[in-house]
């Protein structure tokens, strides 16, 4: 939950009020009328220290330019707890949450302003600098150099405690000129350390805890409404990146309040909207979605598909890609305004049967290109023939596997040797009771219509991240990913709980998305892990990954 706001704004008055600070110049410098009381003034060392209303913050050039532009940002808590009870804090921005870790200073720390006025002693008061105290808005500050003499910027720290004393500050010499004002300094405030703050991936399992009571087809009749502004208050991530994953995500707005929609329930009616749209013979380039909704829907009920919100969000996964669609199109028309240049001017002693077949290939490419980066127009829906047949593919592991092997009339595999079972995935041997990486290929090799089957590399591209291999066994096991821990040291433990050797790529492939930026994903694997060699064929050596003894 959102403790305390953080937000900039001139230490009271215009900027240029902040001067840039001559070298070797003394400058009277004396505590604010408002500071509040120093770790010195602590008698009893026994209790706590009096809190103190600052603290250095560290950000990226772009976050501090977004704070000056008047930007809020907001220190949230993970996972909307009370008290210590409540995951750590988080810092968020407009696009980005951070981590935070506070770094502590024993020495006495002081931020201080200094600016141009009469002196002191005619009883100018300084510039006001604290608006509030603790647990209401903390002004934040830029501890940077001074920039040129102009005063856009500046600010001094100094060290020390009393009353009245002189500090040294070191700066960029003014320009030669008659000084009208004289030069003063005033702390205001202390604080203890700073904050550091690393760029960090935001909790996305809050929003699932948060929104999977609120799965669709589950009466809200005695459930509190999840809208948007309970999610930004109980989220600790940026706006942008929650509206991201809501617009990406498995989660769908009706009436105000936002519903999860399972992974159970988006295979049925994906899997029931391409059927209907095979049986219809529809263009599943052009499909009148208004149609598709109302043939799913005597097929599902209303209930489990209410609106064309639902079924469009379970069909984003199959539309064309917008990054690719774009460059496709411009491609495709220059090769077509190329291809009509050369057809005008093509030697008439060309062999025309050659001419047409390649002539052909290049058209067929460029015609799918066009299509697939044409936009949908309103009321129509353009799907992605190369993703509908991943999505059949895939059903196929949601599956008993002696139906998929009736289905495309393959025999059962024979029983092999039993071995050691190597986790709760591995097959120990029987025969039948998993599908294998080999029927998966043939029966995506009869899906696509493919004219020769496709290598375990062209298979791996289908399944991605939806499924692991039983490296002993050959046999394919189905895997949400969302399931998975996000911390990474987690999710590496479930992954050794599901089987004990992992090739290294596919095993680095579920602990990418949750590893840090800047950090390399094999080598921390690799300290995380041991490598051990295990012949499966005779005479030959594989390499896998085990858990080392410590996990």
């Amino acid at each position: 939950m959102p403790a305390a706001t953080v937000h900039r704004r001139p230490l009271g008055g215009p900027l240029e009020i902040m001067v840039a600070l001559p070298d070797k110049v003394e400058v009277p410098s004396s505590f604010a009328d408002n500071f509040m009381g120093t770790d010195q003034d602590v008698k009893e060392l026994d209790v706590p220290r009096p809190e103190t209303s600052w603290c250095l913050l560290e950000l990226p050039q772009k976050e501090i330019d977004a704070l000056s532009a008047g930007s809020t940002f907001y220190f949230q808590s993970h996972e909307g707890g009370a008290g210590l009870d409540d995951g750590g804090a988080a810092l968020c921005t407009d696009t980005e949450t951070f981590s935070i870790e506070f770094l502590e200073n024993s020495n006495s720390l002081f931020l201080a302003q200094v600016f141009e006025g009469p002196p002191a002693s005619e009883g100018t008061p300084a510039p006001e600098v604290v608006e509030g105290g603790v647990g209401e808005k903390a002004e934040n500050t830029k501890d940077t150099k001074p920039e040129a003499a102009d005063g856009s910027c500046g600010g001094a720290q100094a060290e020390g405690s009393g009353g009245s004393e002189k500090v040294s500050v070191a700066g960029q010499a003014e320009a030669a000129g008659e000084k009208t004002l004289s030069m003063r300094c005033e702390v205001f405030g202390q604080v203890r350390g700073q904050m550091i703050t690393k760029p960090m991936p935001f909790n996305k399992k809050r929003v699932y805890d948060l929104l999977s009571p609120q799965a669709l087809g589950i009466d809200l009749k005695d459930l509190p409404v999840v809208t948007t502004d309970v999610l930004d208050y109980e989220v600790a991530a940026s706006a942008a990146e929650l509206r991201a994953l809501l617009n990406e995500g498995p989660y769908v707005e009706l009436e105000g309040a936002w519903r999860m929609l399972p992974p159970s329930l988006m295979r049925h009616i994906m899997d029931t909207a391409v059927n209907v749209v095979a049986a219809k013979g529809w263009d599943h380039q052009d499909l009148d979605e208004e149609a598709l909704l109302k043939e799913v829907q005597q097929h599902l009920g209303v209930a489990t598909v209410p609106t064309l919100a639902v079924l469009k969000k379970v069909l984003k996964s199959v539309e064309p890609d917008p990054q690719v669609a774009a460059p496709a199109a411009a491609e495709t028309e220059k090769d077509s305004t190329a291809a009509g240049a050369s057809e005008t001017a093509k030697d008439s002693s060309t062999d025309p049967k050659s001419d047409t077949a390649v002539d052909s290939a290049e058209k067929g490419t460029a015609g799918d290109a066009a299509v697939a980066s044409r936009p949908a127009v309103e009321g129509h829906l353009n799907l992605d023939k190369a993703k509908m047949l991943r999505f059949q593919a895939l059903q196929l592991l949601q599956m008993p596997p002696q139906q998929v092997r009736e289905r495309f009339g393959m025999p059962t595999p024979v029983p092999q040797p039993k071995r050691p079972r190597h986790g709760p995935g591995g097959a120990s041997g029987s025969g039948g009771t998993t599908l294998l990486m080999e029927e998966f290929g043939t029966a995506f090799q009869e899906i696509t219509g493919a004219a020769e089957k496709p290598t375990p590399e062209d298979l791996w591209k289908v399944l991605g991240d939806q499924a692991y291999l039983d490296e002993f066994e050959g046999s394919l096991h189905s895997l949400d990913p969302s399931t998975l821990p996000l911390d990474p040291n987690a999710r590496l433990t479930r992954l050794f709980a599901l089987q004990s050797h992992w090739n290294q790529g596919r095993l680095e492939s579920f602990v990418a998305p949750v590893l840090g930026k800047g950090v390399k994903v094999a080598t921390w694997v690799l300290k995380q892990t041991r490598a051990v060699f295990v012949e499966l064929v005779v005479g030959k050596e594989e390499r896998f990954l085990i858990k080392k003894f410590a996990m």
